[in-house]
């Protein structure tokens, strides 16, 4: 299924899964699309994606929110991104969510894309990975946590490369990025700038 050049409203309904899309083992390509506005209860406040493959290309994420996992989008499957940006969503949950911008589990590429002022009211402002991910020439500007993993939280399989990291912020550390050793995870990042970003009291 592809969907060109739409854009989704909220219709003053909050699903339980992907506030505008919710796509079940589809292959699912937004092309031009907007999501704006939308609210998922408990994943994905903008789109759902389980076992499918996902491709979002010139798209627009703009001001969606969720409770638990992934403002803009939740997503395990395959998923390709480029050409994006993801403005403004956010996850609500304080003790537990995460994910301000996205959740990523199965596998990734993530390119020329853009993060900005995405935010989690628990840990990781930006993107949530618990698959294997690529991550491109992308650039996340102004994502903001409560606790740990201000831009990026890797738990498994995450390539960083070309990429721009800037005025991030995490209540208590990993500002831009978080990488967790003890779960085995693997994070390699290359020709990246990071650049004012802060953590509680320390900047990195």
């Amino acid at each position: 299924m592809s969907l060109r050049r739409y854009m989704f409203v909220p219709n003053g309904k909050t699903s339980l899964q992907g506030g505008a899309i919710y796509s079940y083992g589809a292959s699912l390509t937004l092309d031009k699309v907007t999501v704006k506005d939308s609210n998922g209860n408990g994943n994905g406040g903008g789109v759902y994606n389980y076992l499918g493959r996902l491709t979002i290309i010139n798209s627009d994420f703009i001001n969606n929110q969720a409770r638990n996992k992934g403002g803009a989008l939740f997503t395990a499957g395959v998923t390709v991104i480029n050409n994006s940006r993801f403005i403004s969503n956010q996850i609500t949950d304080a003790n537990n969510g995460v994910g301000g911008a996205m959740l990523i589990a199965g596998s990734g590429i993530i390119e020329n894309s853009l993060f900005e002022k995405n935010y989690a009211a628990y840990s990781v402002g930006g993107i949530c990975n618990s698959g294997n991910i690529s991550i491109n020439n992308c650039s996340f500007i102004n994502q903001s946590c409560r606790y740990a993993g201000g831009a990026i939280s890797n738990h498994n399989t995450a390539l960083i490369n070309n990429s721009y990291f800037k005025d991030n912020y995490a209540g208590l550390y990993a500002a831009a990025l978080l990488a967790i050793t003890s779960s085995g995870s693997v994070t390699n990042v290359y020709n990246s700038v990071f650049n004012d970003n802060h953590a509680g009291m320390f900047s990195s």
